[in-house]
């Protein structure tokens, strides 16, 4: 993106909360089927358009509930671009209309008319990392949806997806397969490697200092 539209560059988040029955566990999979089958296409179609974007998810036991949550930074018109293109997804409208997505906020993106203070970045972080972490984070989402890429074909070959019930069973299969490799494979593929880009400097982990 130009240099010359940074200024009216500002963040947005797309908010989509799942049901969560009583005395269950949040049914994960749900965050990966709007992650990937519902933003990922529409992030694929306005990249350009697209200087930064990131995932967030949690589940809690409060009045947000479970909860995945999109943020890009982009111009109005772009914003408006994308929250017409998720609104109008069809399997979205399914997710609705099974009960497992309870709202979106497609309709009203929440915005922060600045390219400053990203959304989930905490408050008491330096500004430095504020504006830095963005980039971090995004990379993050990038691999969990590449893995998705890689995994879901095989998957999908078993059975292919006529109805939302057998896509609802392909993604809960594919996290399963991607859980898997992050126990397995995190420690030293991510982690370490995270910590060797920073020259292997311990990090603070409440009274010590932790080399991943």
């Amino acid at each position: 993106m130009e240099a010359s539209t940074q200024s009216s560059l500002g963040w947005y988040t797309g908010y989509f909360r799942f049901s969560w029955p009583t005395k269950s566990e949040p049914q994960w999979y749900l965050d990966l089927i709007i992650g990937h089958a519902v933003v990922a296409p529409v992030i694929h179609r306005y990249l350009q358009g697209l200087s930064l974007w990131y995932f967030h998810r949690r589940a809690n036991r409060d009045e947000r509930g479970h909860e995945f949550a999109f943020s890009f930074l982009t111009t109005a018109e772009h914003a408006q671009e994308i929250s017409v293109e998720l609104q109008g997804d069809s399997l979205l409208k399914d997710l609705h209309e099974a009960g497992l997505v309870l709202e979106d906020t497609c309709a009203n993106l929440e915005s922060i008319p600045t390219s400053e203070k990203p959304p989930y970045s905490w408050h008491d972080w330096p500004s430095s990392v504020q504006n830095s972490w963005p980039h971090f984070v995004m990379g993050a989402c990038q691999t969990w949806l590449k893995l998705a890429d890689i995994l879901l074909p095989a998957i999908q070959q078993t059975s292919p997806a006529s109805d939302l019930n057998i896509i609802l069973q392909h993604y809960q299969q594919l996290l399963t397969q991607i859980n898997d490799l992050w126990q397995k494979n995190g420690a030293h593929a991510f982690l370490h490697h995270l910590n060797a880009v920073f020259g292997y400097i311990p990090v603070r982990l409440g009274n010590e200092l932790i080399v991943f």
